[in-house]
């Protein structure tokens, strides 16, 4: 994700893939904003991971869109991924950090994608307003944070985020406590 580091203080957003091999193949030019790119899912054959940035401007979130996981899972179901159970989506946020989507329960997520997700795969009213409500370019950094793990559990969503040290040599899950308040999990 160091491509994308350097590319945080741009308008719009740009993308890489990650081959098997460990190779980046990157794909928007930054220059034209990359926001609301589309990709045939012919693309994404054999990938092991999906990675972006949110540039800097306004309306720009701090964490995961609700089109990121839409995409996210399109990527998924219909991309041809190597192991979809394992499959990296990533952001680098335009303060630099970084986060990760983990499936942590495929089924739920298939539940999830039928309730809130259009025919398309495209965020249905019922998605966009509860998202929106929790999270948006308003917010700090850190309560967006909040209200996207608070999101993903409300919605029994099969997914976790995961959030880089600012070292990034470590990686920490975002977890929602039984009293409500969250807590950083390191995970390795």
């Amino acid at each position: 994700m160091n491509y994308l580091q350097t590319l945080k203080n741009i308008p719009g957003e740009t993308t890489d893939l990650m081959e098997p091999d460990g190779s980046f193949k990157e794909q928007a030019d930054p220059t034209n904003g990359g926001a609301d790119q589309t990709f045939s899912s012919s693309y994404f054959t054999g990938s092991i991971g999906f990675l972006h940035n949110h540039g800097n401007g306004p309306g720009i979130l701090t964490i995961f869109s609700a089109a990121d996981i839409a995409s996210f899972y399109t990527i998924i179901t219909q991309g041809n991924v190597q192991n979809p159970s394992s499959y990296t989506y990533a952001l680098v946020n335009q303060f630099g950090q970084e986060y990760l989507l983990e499936i942590t329960d495929a089924n739920s997520f298939n539940t999830w994608a039928s309730t809130y997700l259009t025919s398309n795969n495209q965020p249905n009213p019922v998605f966009d307003s509860l998202y929106n409500n929790l999270v948006n370019s308003n917010n700090s950094q850190t309560t967006n944070e909040d209200n996207f793990v608070n999101f993903l559990s409300l919605t029994n969503a099969g997914l976790a985020v995961m959030k880089a040290s600012t070292t990034n040599n470590k990686w920490s899950k975002i977890v929602k406590n039984n009293d409500g308040t969250y807590s950083i999990v390191q995970c390795n």
